[in-house]
Order: structure tokens, then sequence, then C-alpha cells
């Protein structure tokens, strides 16, 4: 060791080093029967073809600039042709971390490199082949995880979330096309779904965009948390659940702000003078949008879904469609956005065949870049109860949308009723009026929206003590839409008839909603604009 040999008690640690007795990877042609692979850590590679009674011995330091010294990582056997097979070698016990990658196309007599542009100092671990794509390849190596889309001409890094690190192992989950990476030290990583990788072709890539193939997508109710353990607990994070939409952009769609911005920092690299843009250059950076990428899910009638906002940056990108309808409900332009959470969501889509397409935004013009690429939504699994037809509970989702859309509308009506009474009582303040009919009238409306609001959510004081009164529209809505919404075998009767009730319930409330908005209220406020009143919202100009 170290151009010299040591005596018996130089302190080495020898369990840590080769034997040179060890067979380090095996391999069987699924093609041919006793066609076996066998590598050593003695720098040899061993062919039989007849099961094991003869075996066939090849030096590795006869493989094309190949060190003796190395020994053999791993050794694979081609999945379509019986005669080809892959070695990766390692000789890092020598300062040599040099990717060593072969292949034979003659069981093993004669070898060439395929390690491409693999960097120099990126050992090769394991190597592993498509099961449909044969020259599409993965490399595990000493710095993180490569691929090649034509055999190893050309290496490709996969980045993400994938560490700088080594992997040592890979294997292909060929039910679910996910490649699993075991790396030294910092555990699995998974790239999900890498099938998309066989449709990419240097002229896909010249085009502006791209949409790739879509996994079937599984339907099916999932829990958003789990029980404490302690410091015991861990869990990996799950795949995005839905559909994952697959893109690419050949460019980024940028503005142009910043494609200014990008030409002025060339002329300063270059140290060239800077010219001021001109004053209408510079508002049309100010009005100009941000441009958009638009997913746009379609079902098998072509009626639009969904459509998601996808990334603009120049690449591969990956978006999941959570399977659900967009959320329904009133908007509120008053209402201030807020820190929680919480994002409203529609309801559950169907089973059934679905496409994607994929669009641009720029200056508000819509220009379709690619699709539409076909999918399946898919049960799970098929639920013990026996649920309501499909296009039954598509019609009952819709009108369940309906209702919640038309008792948030009621609710935005409210509040901005309940804001308006609460500004007259402050004007009705500040006016020189003695106290009288006004105040009397004022109290009035107060105690009608109160009223309202009990018939609506209930009685609060009520609710402090759990003392439930009569169900309200809101808590027959609750029950119709809190069971349904995740599922997927559709309502139950409870939830019907708790719909029907809902409906029948708030259009009462509606009624007499409407005549204290539209009537009362702006009654009473004429009075006081009559009276002298300073001026509110919803006044007319003085």
């Amino acid at each position: 060791l170290m151009d010299q040999t040591w005596s018996w008690d130089a302190t080495w640690d020898i369990d840590a080093m080769s034997q040179y007795n060890c067979i380090t990877s095996l391999a069987e042609s699924p093609l041919m029967e006793g066609l076996i692979y066998a590598g050593t850590d003695d720098g040899l590679i061993q062919v039989t073809e007849d099961g094991g009674d003869n075996w066939r011995k090849i030096e590795v330091g006869s493989l094309p600039d190949v060190p003796e010294t190395a020994f053999v990582n791993d050794i694979k056997a081609d999945l379509y042709d019986e005669n080809t097979a892959y070695v990766a070698l390692d000789n890092h016990k020598f300062g040599d971390y040099k990717p060593y990658l072969l292949k034979s196309t003659d069981r093993g007599k004669s070898w060439k490199s395929i390690a491409g542009d693999i960097p120099e100092n990126h050992l090769v671990w394991r190597v592993v082949q498509d099961h449909v794509k044969p020259e599409l390849m993965f490399a595990a190596t000493e710095y993180g995880v490569f691929f090649t889309l034509n055999g190893g001409e050309k290496w490709i890094r996969l980045k993400g979330d994938v560490p700088t690190i080594s992997f040592r192992d890979l294997v292909i989950h060929k039910e679910r096309n996910d490649l699993v990476c075991a790396s030294f030290g910092r555990g699995f990583f998974v790239f999900d779904d890498y099938s998309p990788l066989r449709e990419v072709t240097e002229e896909k890539l010249k085009e502006e965009a791209g949409i790739y193939p879509v996994r079937d997508a599984w339907m099916f109710s999932y829990r958003s948390g789990a029980g404490s353990q302690g410091s015991a607990q861990y869990a990996a994070d799950n795949p995005p659940y839905g559909a994952i939409l697959t893109y690419h952009l050949a460019e980024s769609l940028t503005t142009k702000k910043s494609q200014r911005k990008k030409e002025e920092g060339k002329l300063k690299k270059e140290e060239k003078p800077l010219t001021f843009p001109e004053w209408e250059v510079l508002k049309e950076e100010r009005l100009e949008e941000a441009p958009k990428i638009w997913l746009t899910v379609r079902d098998a009638d072509g009626n639009v879904v969904r459509k998601i906002n996808g990334p603009t940056d120049k690449g591969f990108h990956r978006v999941a469609w959570d399977l659900k309808y967009p959320a329904w409900g009133a908007i509120d332009i008053h209402r201030e956005k807020t820190s929680s959470r919480w994002v409203p969501s529609g309801s559950n889509v169907l089973p059934g065949t679905y496409s994607v397409s994929i669009a641009k935004e720029q200056e508000g013009v819509i220009t379709e870049l690619a699709g539409q690429v076909e999918f399946e939504v898919i049960k799970l699994y098929e639920g013990a109860i026996r649920g309501m037809d499909p296009v039954d509970a598509g019609a009952f989702r819709k009108e369940i949308n309906l209702m919640r859309e038309a008792t948030s509308a009621a609710s935005i009506v409210f509040d901005e009723a309940n804001k308006k009474v609460k500004a007259m009582q402050t004007a009705l303040s500040r006016m020189p009026t003695p106290a009288g009919e006004l105040y009397e009238e004022l109290y009035a409306l107060k105690r009608q929206l109160i009223a309202f609001e009990e018939q609506v959510y209930g009685d609060p004081a009520k609710y402090e003590l759990s003392e439930y009164d009569y169900p309200t529209v809101s808590q027959r809505l609750g029950v119709a839409s809190g069971g349904f919404y995740n599922l997927t075998y559709g309502p139950t009767a409870t939830q019907v008839m708790c719909l029907e009730i809902a409906k029948e319930q708030f259009e009462a409330l509606t009624t007499d909603l409407e005549v204290l908005v539209n009537e009362t209220i702006p009654a009473f406020e004429q009075k006081l604009i009559d009276a002298g009143a300073p001026w509110m919202n919803g006044m007319p100009l003085k």
C-alpha cells in the first residue's frame, strides 16, 4: 500500500478494506437464461453463458482507459439485447475518481466508454436502464444522479431538491415509473414518474413549450396530519396529491422592464455607456403586468374544469392539480388578504377522462402553446357502500356550489349592511339633531339585522354554552356539503334532504334581506341626508 510494503504492526483498518475475494455485482440477462455477469473487487469480470458451468475471465485492466487496480461497482445486463451489458468501475482507493462507465455489445469481448460528459471527478456507483426506452439510462455518481437520453453520449444532472452528495444505489419502480435513489448518509430520494423523459427530444426542447404525458391520477380521501410520537416521529413528504402536470419552456417569459435591465447589465459588464430610457418606455413598463402560464384542464366533453397558474421560468416544471373544481363562493372586493393558511377549494371532480393544455398570457393576449394531453382520473378503490350514480352526484355538487355562492353573497351583503348601519350611527352622533325619531328608527334597523343573523347562524349566546336551537341555514348546508366534498361515493340521503331544507329556509331569508337592503336602509339614509348628515360611502357626491 502507498507504494511500499508495511509491517504487521501497521495500524490499518483492515476490516474496512477489500479482501479481494468478493463478488460485488451479479446480473443475469433477462433475455437469455444462463447468461450471467459477475463483477469482483479484485478487478475481474466473469461471464458465463451456460448457467455457471464455464466462466470466462476479463481483467478490467484490459478495458479501454481503465486502470488494473479498479474494482467493479456495478454490472448490468441490457433489458433489450442479450449481447449487451454495462459495467461501472471504481478506482477511488487510489485517489482516482474518474467515471469509468463502459458498454459491451458482444457479451464482454470488447468494451467502449459511455461516460460521455459526466464530470471527471464523478465516479459511478450504479447504472440502471429504463424498461420502456432503451436509450434512457440513469447513473448514480459521487456527486449526484445523472440521466442520458441517447445511451451515454450526453449526460444531464438531475437537479430539483437533490443534494450534491454520493448516491450509491438506484432502483426503478416499474409500475409507477419512479426512480428511487439511495444517498450516502442523506436518506432516500424519489423521482416520481420520470416517464416524461421518454418523450424528450432535441427537436421538442427547441419548441417554445411542450407538455408531457400525465400519469393516471388516483382519487382518494387523504389525511392531512398524523398522530404525534414526540421526538420519535418522522414522516417524509408524500408526493403531491392529484394529477401531476409536466411541461417545459424553451425560454423564460419576461417583462419589458426585466429585458431592459438585462440589456443594461450586459452593457455594464462590457463597460459600455448606458442610455436613460424614454418616459414612454418607463410608463409602459409600469403598466405592464407580469406574464403568466395557464394550464387548462378540460373534461371529456371539452368543458373547462380548472385553470392553473404555472411557473414562467425557462426549463422543466411540475404542477399538481388537486382533482377539484375551483372554489365556489361570492367574491368580496373589500375583504383584505389574511395570513391564514386555509385556502378555499372546490369539490372533487368525477372519475373519467380529462385533458390539459398550456398557454401563455402576455399583455392581455392568450396564446396556446401546446396540448391537448389526455389522462385518466381513477378511484383508488371502490368503497363498500354503493354510492350515488356519478351523473347524479355531479348534479348534486352543482346545487351545493350554487347554494354556497348564494349564501356567501348574502353574507357579504349582510356585512355591508351592518357596516352601513354602524356608519349611520356615527353620522347621527355628529349631527346637530336632538335625540328622537331617527334614533328609534336606527335602533329598529339594528334589531332587524340581529334577527337575520340569528336565523342564518343561530343564537351566539346559546352556542357559547353548546345549547343548540333549531337547525339554521348554515348548519343544514354544512351537513349537506361537509361529508360530500372529500368523499368519492356521493351524498347520502340525509345530505340530500338537508340541502332541500336549507334552500327553502334561505329563500325566505333572501326576501327579507333584499327588502332590508334595497328599501329600508336606503329610506333611512335619505332621512339622514335630508337632516344634514355628513357624507358616507354609498351617498351621492356633493
